[in-house]
């Protein structure tokens, strides 16, 4: 998996090991919303995921920084 993600490009890239790392299906990465992470906790609230239920799932540290990146550009 490591050797595909290094092949993707920003924001391509941020997705892919959300996916990945964080366990979320393609519509819930798209979804998100700056409220639903939980940097402190290290935490994802996944909201409307399958089966229109919400759930929480770990934020990777490997991610902390790159998603703090992207709310400030965005």
């Amino acid at each position: 998996m490591a050797a595909l993600l290094v092949h993707l490009e920003p924001p391509y890239w941020l997705i892919g090991n959300l996916l990945y790392g964080a366990g979320l299906r393609l519509s819930e990465a798209l979804r998100l919303r700056i409220q639903d992470i939980e940097f402190g906790r290290r935490q994802i609230v996944v909201r409307a995921g399958k089966g229109n239920k919400d759930r929480v799932t770990v934020l990777p540290v490997s991610l902390v920084e790159p998603l703090k990146v992207q709310i400030k550009q965005a």
